[in-house]
């Protein structure tokens, strides 16, 4: 919006006269209102409340945020050998049956998780793609936060876990498996997390 005036900081000047203080005293709430109404609400004469609230695009509030991951940041659970590691394309991530692949998610403590699919291509069997937290704690443990099961469709985007939305807790590391089930023709081609972040002080 354009300002009723330009700012300035040097007037009024020390030899105008006192009886236009109350004007000059009216238009520096009116200047300070209309600059403040850009960065919060409730500022607004005829709309203040109590307290006043920053502006949600001054905080970083976003809803739909998206985390897509290519194939190749997902790796082979506890067993990264070349001889185990499954057939790599330029394209995806393949078997061997009954593998477990494994990939970290950072998203800030705070932050609510409301969908994580996977791209795959379904050749047979069950493809089970999941969200897990681990504790970091005196006494660790690892959670299931939820899964799917793709049991047909061959190439696919798989439908959105169970368990969501989910809020991020702290202290918890998060990440994203996808068991390839008994069939080495399945393919891991990707994933996607969309989540929302209420404030942008919720930082990794």
């Amino acid at each position: 919006m354009a300002y009723t005036r330009v700012w300035v900081n040097n007037t009024p000047p020390g030899a105008q006269a006192a009886n236009t203080a109350d004007d000059e005293i009216r238009n520096l709430r009116v200047d300070v209102e209309e600059r403040m109404g850009t960065l919060v609400t409730g500022w607004l004469t005829g709309g203040a409340t109590d307290p006043i609230v920053v502006k949600p695009e001054i905080l970083g509030n976003v809803t739909g945020k998206k985390l897509t991951l290519h194939w190749s940041e997902f790796v082979k659970q506890w067993d990264l050998s070349s001889t185990n590691a499954g057939a790599f394309d330029d394209k995806f991530v393949q078997g061997p049956v009954n593998t477990v692949y494994v990939c970290p998610i950072p998203i800030p403590v705070g932050d609510s998780i409301t969908s994580a699919t996977c791209m795959v291509g379904w050749a047979g069997g069950t493809i089970i793609f999941s969200l897990h937290r681990g504790s970091y704690s005196a006494v660790p443990t690892d959670s299931l936060v939820g899964s799917v099961n793709i049991v047909s469709g061959g190439d696919q985007v798989s439908p959105n876990i169970s368990g969501l939305p989910h809020t991020v807790l702290a202290d918890n590391a998060y990440y994203l498996s996808l068991s390839t089930g008994a069939n080495a023709g399945n393919k891991l081609y990707g994933a996607q997390i969309i989540y929302n972040t209420p404030d942008c002080r919720n930082t990794i």
